[in-house]
């Protein structure tokens, strides 16, 4: 049996040329979905074929190969307009599975000659093909179809299966259908789940209180239903107000809408959260929070809570200790959005807390909104054991210090003077960035401590050119690479002759490390001295040099930046190459194609589509001749659909 690559190779550069529509049909029936994906693509060049639609129709009728199925309905959806005649055709003669097909292709395709064939087929004995016959009118909408759905209701007051289906239509559509129209319906509990989403979107305030009983006393899948509906109406009336009224009165609906934050659907919790929402009830925060804990609807609940402000504050820290860690953290998140300072003293306990995830959420609240009597409290987490609280600790104290900066510098510096050397004391100092505390981080620079004197120089980036030059060209002879790629990155903020030499001695450190720090710096620094050592640097084997030195040359941008991108495109590494295609946006647009041209042959697909992006994205034109030849030969997914939209946008002379 042929292999599926070669299979997939085939399928990719099929033409009518060089394959029969036969050929083409066994690729889409392909037990791979790669083969059958590359053959649909395939099929398109095979349009003109007056035996390509018939082949495809009958495909439809292929019992035993789903994958056949699939790939033919895709393909005719694709082909559009043109095939619509035909599937016409056939629609009579086809048997009912394929008359099912059929239907939902055409509802795809979606012209006024679709939708006309549809009406036509509305009555089909088949029942499966009068409901996809609904599905797909709906799936098109629209004016005209609405209009033909709506006068087709009011026909089935005896075919309740047809008043589903039309129904179901109506929703899928987004109709506006007048409640006059709907009233026959709602007395019959048969049609409630299809019925209900139609209601809700009547944008009729007289639908409320159909919609409310239904939540109080319908099975489960109804309530859902009418929860959703309900939603929608709301939203479309403004009738905020008057819900929360009537929920304040109905104890029946209100229960079992605090009951439906337990659903399976995010969809209904979210919506269940927006309505209880309009009973304004600060009580409810904590279960709107615990229901939206790893689900994708955080914020719907969130804004929620939100909008009932700090009244929410106390119930959220009644809870808090009775829930999961999600809930907890969700908790802490939008205690941090309230800023109630009520929560202060529980928040700093929470810090203190066994739990790591919770601590750190703590942390963050406190940094946001504590004032100064915070301090102290994340002074001490700061000193603790775990390194990851002290972390957390630090930075809530830095976020602390952008409104009380002396507070906490006061305190930090009296431990330092104290002789309590801490890496974080000396983040926080270079965060806050008093002029009278250049000093404790120039003697950080020169502690036996490797740790502190990384944080040193790190501080000391805040300072700029303020900080004492010297002090950082002796660290970059420090014994610990960290302390030296710190320096480099520091001295970006310095000009001059001696700061270009000092980083320029950088680049022959052995850690790759450093010199892409300094290389990096360069960039910043510029000169003429810095562009000659970045356009030797892109040579380098190591990747990070080559790379840092491409970084540093886009933004310098000197004359030669075409030398430095030649020897990119052909460094070893796939990502050295990505990035020298980056750098040809410097580069004029008759300059740069050559290179994106010759990097359209690499044999990293990942460069192939990066070359292909920068082409699209600069709207470079393509020799119709090559773009047709890469295109034949591409067979990687991405890169292909970059080349095709290469193709649609004209990139081609």
């Amino acid at each position: 049996m042929i292999q599926e690559d070669e299979r997939y190779e085939t399928a990719v550069a099929m033409t009518p040329t060089t394959h029969d529509v036969g050929a083409l049909v066994v690729a889409l029936g392909d037990a791979s979905w790669r083969v059958r994906k590359a053959a649909v693509s395939a099929a398109l060049r095979f349009a003109r074929s007056p035996e390509l639609a018939p082949a495809l129709i009958s495909a439809l009728a292929d019992g035993d190969n789903a994958g056949l199925r699939n790939a033919a309905s895709e393909t005719l959806v694709r082909l559009g307009a043109p095939v619509v005649a035909q599937l016409i055709e056939h629609l009579t003669q086809a048997d009912a599975d394929q008359r099912k097909f059929m239907v939902e292709v055409l509802g795809a395709i979606g012209t006024v000659e679709a939708q006309m064939a549809l009406f036509a087929v509305q009555d089909d004995v088949d029942v499966n093909v009068r409901a996809a016959v609904a599905e797909s009118l709906g799936r098109i909408g629209g004016e005209a179809v609405i209009g033909r759905l709506r006068e087709r209701l009011q026909g089935t007051q005896n075919d309740l299966q047809a008043a589903v289906y039309v129904l179901d239509a109506l929703s899928r559509s987004g109709a506006r259908v007048p409640f006059a129209e709907l009233q026959w319906f709602v007395a019959n509990p048969s049609l409630a789940r299809s019925l209900y989403p139609v209601l809700g979107n009547t944008a009729d305030r007289r639908v409320l209180p159909i919609l409310l009983e239904a939540i109080a006393s319908a099975p489960e899948g109804n309530r859902f239903a009418a929860i959703l509906a309900l939603d929608i109406l709301v939203h479309d009336t403004s009738a905020h107000d008057e819900l929360g009224a009537m929920l304040r009165k109905h104890h029946r609906a209100h229960e079992r809408l605090v009951a439906s934050l337990d659903a399976e659907s995010d969809a209904v919790v979210a919506s269940t959260i927006v309505l209880l929402a309009t009973m304004r009830e600060p009580s409810l925060a904590p279960r709107f929070l615990a229901a939206a804990a790893c689900r994708t609807i955080v914020e719907t609940a969130v804004m929620a809570v939100l909008e009932l402000g700090r009244s929410a504050t106390k119930h959220l820290l009644r809870e808090i200790d009775r829930v999961g860690v999600e809930a907890r953290v969700l908790y802490l998140e939008t205690l941090e959005s309230l800023a109630d300072p009520v929560a202060v003293a529980d928040l700093i306990e929470l810090a203190h807390g066994p739990e790591m995830r919770s601590a750190e959420a703590a942390m963050r609240a406190l940094g946001a909104f504590g004032d100064a009597s915070v301090v102290e409290p994340l002074v001490e987490l700061g000193r603790g054991d775990d390194p990851d609280l002290a972390r957390q600790a630090i930075f809530a104290l830095v976020a602390v210090a952008r409104r009380h900066a002396d507070a906490v510098a006061m305190s930090v510096r009296e431990l330092v003077d104290a002789g309590d050397w801490h890496a974080g004391w000396l983040t926080v100092l270079g965060a806050i960035g008093r002029e009278r505390d250049i000093d404790v981080l120039v003697s950080g620079v020169r502690h036996t401590d490797p740790d502190i004197r990384r944080a040193a120089v790190d501080a000391a980036t805040t300072f700029a050119s303020r900080f004492p030059r010297e002090t950082l060209v002796f660290a970059l002879a420090d014994e610990h690479e960290e302390v030296r790629s710190a320096a480099a990155r520091a001295l970006a903020s310095y000009q001059g002759d001696e700061v270009v030499a000092a980083l320029i001695a950088a680049c022959t450190d052995p850690s790759e490390r450093v010199v892409a720090s300094a290389l990096r710096a360069l960039g910043a620094v510029g000169g003429t001295r810095a562009a000659q050592t970045l356009l030797t640097a892109v040579a380098a084997t190591a990747s990070p040099i080559a790379i840092a030195a491409l970084q540093s040359l886009f933004l310098l941008a000197p004359p030669e930046l075409e030398d430095a991108v030649r020897v990119g495109v052909r460094h070893l590494d796939p990502e050295v190459v990505r990035e020298a295609i980056d750098v040809t946006l410097r580069l004029p647009p008759a300059t740069a194609l050559p290179h994106l041209l010759a990097a359209l042959s690499h044999h990293s697909w990942s460069v192939r589509r990066a070359a292909a992006e920068s082409l699209v994205n600069r709207a470079l034109a393509l020799p119709l001749d090559v773009l047709s030849e890469r295109l034949r030969d591409e067979t990687e997914p991405l890169v292909r659909d970059e080349l095709e939209r290469l193709a649609r946008a004209g990139g081609r002379t």
